[in-house]
C-alpha cells in the first residue's frame, strides 16, 4: 500500500503515473500523424519499423523508470 507523508509527494506520484500512461499514446499519435501528413509515409517499411521500434523501446524504458 502506498502511503505518502505529504500532499506534494502524492501529487508528484500521480503526475508521474499519468505521464507514464500518456507518453506512449502521444508518441503513437505523433507517428500516425507523421504517416499521414509528412514524407515519413515514403520511407521504406523496414526503416519505419526500426525507428518505431527504437522509439517505443525508449518510451517503455522511460515509463518503467517512474
Amino acid at each position: 500500500m502506498l502511503v505518502f507523508d505529504t500532499l506534494e509527494e502524492t501529487i508528484v506520484f500521480v503526475f508521474r503515473l499519468i505521464a507514464a500512461i500518456w507518453f506512449p499514446i502521444v508518441v503513437a499519435v505523433c507517428f500516425h500523424y507523421a504517416e499521414q501528413k509528412t514524407k515519413f509515409k515514403e520511407w521504406k517499411y523496414w526503416s519505419k519499423q526500426i525507428l518505431i521500434g527504437v522509439v517505443f523501446g525508449c518510451t517503455a524504458s522511460l515509463a518503467t523508470e517512474f
